[in-house]
């Protein structure tokens, strides 16, 4: 499936149980899933450098294998939404009510 190049919020959540994983906004959603979070760095990705940190995910040692977890065990979901005030409005609110395990940092 083709993802839009427009602005919005995407969740990164477990398949297993719906849990939310991450929860981010951006200007263009295509080249931040692909970019950041599919083919992301250590320096650009922020899941994957967060999730090789947690203690609770001892397997994850390195990037590589972050990249591989994600795919085998989690889906993303998208908004799109254009305004930037009601994309942080809406990335906050949806931080808020889902409680994600992992919050970008600041």
């Amino acid at each position: 499936k083709v993802l839009p190049t427009s602005g919005g919020v995407y969740g990164i959540f477990l398949v297993s149980n719906g849990e939310a994983m991450f929860i981010g906004d951006t200007q263009n959603l295509r080249s931040t899933i692909y970019n950041h979070l599919l083919m992301g760095t250590e320096h650009t990705s922020i899941i994957k450098r967060l999730m090789c940190r947690d203690q609770n995910l001892p397997q994850i040692t390195d990037i590589s294998l972050a990249k591989v977890w994600l795919k085998e065990n989690c889906c993303i979901k998208l908004l799109v939404e254009e305004n930037p005030r009601k994309r942080l409005l809406l990335s906050n609110g949806l931080r808020f009510l889902l409680d994600p395990t992992y919050v970008p940092e600041k």
